[in-house]
């Protein structure tokens, strides 16, 4: 996925709220409460997403989702593995949500 490339950016990506919670690590995001599973359509990993209320997933419709993303770093098993020895993960900040087809 394209997240690693843009750390502090905003970027846009289309998919649904899972309904299977992967193992991942979390943040505390003060701002945005709301924590989301989210699965890109285009078969991308699972990735995570705050968002600042709750989103609703509606039938026939996929999610684009607009926001910042952030890097997470821990010593969990899971992510990948840097050379120094952390993990890293990257989730999405959501600034604003459409349904598109």
């Amino acid at each position: 996925m394209f997240l690693k490339e843009n750390i502090n950016q905003n970027i846009s990506i289309v998919g649904k709220i899972s309904d299977i919670m992967w193992q991942h690590m979390i943040a505390y995001e003060p701002d945005y409460p709301e924590i989301f599973y989210f699965d890109p359509k285009n078969g991308d990993n699972q990735i995570v997403l705050y968002a600042k209320t709750k989103i609703e997933n509606k039938p026939q419709k996929y999610l684009k989702v607009f926001g910042k993303v952030k890097e997470i770093k821990g010593t969990s098993q899971k992510g990948q593995k840097i050379d120094d020895g952390d993990y890293r993960e990257y989730h999405l900040l959501v600034n604003r949500y459409e349904y598109v087809d």
